[in-house]
């Protein structure tokens, strides 16, 4: 979800629903910038972020999504309240 709202695109593209499944499970995704030129690099970290593999190189909580996303949004918009 974090790839496909701002792209319209999966980021694990495949012709099949198996060839998506086997992307999932043993591919990188693809990188947010490369779909979403000018995509702040905090941005591209965090979604990648949520895409990894392993639990535990994920973020642990929302409330993590949350900060690192205020974070992004007051270096890019810092007067945005």
């Amino acid at each position: 979800m974090p790839f496909e709202a701002p792209t319209a695109i999966h980021p694990f593209r495949a012709e099949h629903h198996m060839s998506r499944l086997y992307n999932i499970a043993q591919r990188e995704p693809e990188a947010l910038d490369g779909h979403l030129p000018g995509c702040p690099v905090g941005l591209r970290d965090l979604v990648a972020r949520c895409l990894q593999k392993g639990p535990d190189d994920r973020p642990a909580s929302m409330a993590q999504v949350e900060h690192a996303l205020a974070a992004i949004r007051s270096a890019v918009a810092p007067d945005t309240p």
